[in-house]
């Protein structure tokens, strides 16, 4: 009789171990499926609330995409213009001329202000989608957490963001009008203003886009009396949309959609055009500790690496590669 009553007993925990188990990754696919639900409606909080309730699941794929969409649904973010937007990016110039522009042009870029909510809930979405499996965000790295389709989906949900995103940095710290053409908005003649010394060169020998240095002629933004932290936080921003831009474009296969595979010329036209900016940034290594940046960072897709770069280094990559493509 004992001997039954701890076997019953036994197969009662057994039983219940993996009845709650089983509850447990249901009433997660449940969670999902009613935040997708409460999205369709717009309702945000509701989406965000309920994928709470069963706790952060960032080793799943469906809920770390479920929960960006909520996120950037406070930025009333939609990916119904996405297509409109890649179809319309610019890689007619062999040397990048427009590209930015494009994206600045875009009907989803019009920003007005700096950290307004449109802006900063795609972006909290992209990290979310980014930094869900390391802090160091990386293509091959989704692929080998979450598989190859579901890596793949959650880096091009990731790159329809930052399209936009990145669109709308430029929109605004470049002070730029519908069309996306810099300062045609505001007073801007560069998006920051250079007093690096081989920064402030370049844009005086080559006048990208009418940027040359007088110590104010970029974004009121990026200057005092903000903060020196919050500067370079914006200015990283930047850079972390386009890494990463840049990242998914090399880590995803695009061929299989005549759509998508517009972005292989993206890829390229990229590809090209640092190797070729690299290439000029070695006639303004006047200050040796910071020659070579945009080889020293082309490849930081980490907002807290980027925060931990010397500020000249951001300077020169934006002087260098942003100016140029704007």
């Amino acid at each position: 009789m004992y001997r039954t009553t701890r076997f019953l007993t036994f197969i009662f925990l057994i039983s219940t171990f993996f009845s709650c188990a089983k509850t447990d990754e249901e009433a997660i696919r449940s969670a999902i499926r009613e935040a997708h639900y409460h999205l369709t409606n717009s309702d945000c909080s509701d989406a965000k609330d309920v994928l709470d309730e069963v706790g952060e699941q960032k080793d799943n794929a469906d809920y770390v995409a479920a929960y960006a969409s909520a996120l950037a649904c406070t930025a009333s973010y939609q990916d119904l213009n996405i297509i409109d937007n890649l179809t319309s990016i610019d890689t007619s110039d062999a040397n990048g001329l427009g590209f930015i522009t494009s994206f600045a042009a875009f009907a989803t870029s019009n920003e007005t202000a700096a950290d307004q909510v449109t802006y900063t809930g795609i972006l909290d979405a992209i990290r979310y989608i980014l930094e869900a499996d390391t802090s160091t965000p990386s293509t091959s790295g989704r692929l080998s957490e979450y598989g190859t389709t579901a890596g793949n989906d959650l880096s091009m949900q990731a790159l329809y963001m930052i399209t936009v995103a990145f669109g709308k940095f430029f929109n605004h710290y470049g002070d730029a009008d519908s069309t996306g053409t810099k300062g045609a908005d505001g007073n801007n003649d560069c998006v920051y203003s250079y007093t690096h010394v081989d920064a402030a060169q370049f844009v005086n020998d080559n006048s990208p886009s009418g940027c040359t240095a007088s110590g104010s002629e970029g974004s009121a933004d990026l200057e005092a009396p903000n903060s020196a932290t919050v500067i370079q936080t914006r200015l990283c921003e930047g850079l972390y949309l386009f890494n990463n831009l840049r990242d998914i474009l090399g880590g995803i296969e695009l061929s299989s959609s005549s759509t998508l595979g517009n972005l292989t010329s993206v890829e390229t036209l990229l590809d090209t055009v640092i190797s070729n900016l690299e290439g000029v940034e070695t006639g303004y290594n006047n200050d040796a500790t910071y020659a070579n940046s945009i080889s020293a960072i082309k490849g930081v897709t980490s907002m807290t690496a980027c925060e931990a770069l010397d500020i000249e280094r951001l300077e020169k990559f934006y002087a260098i590669v942003f100016e140029t493509l704007f």
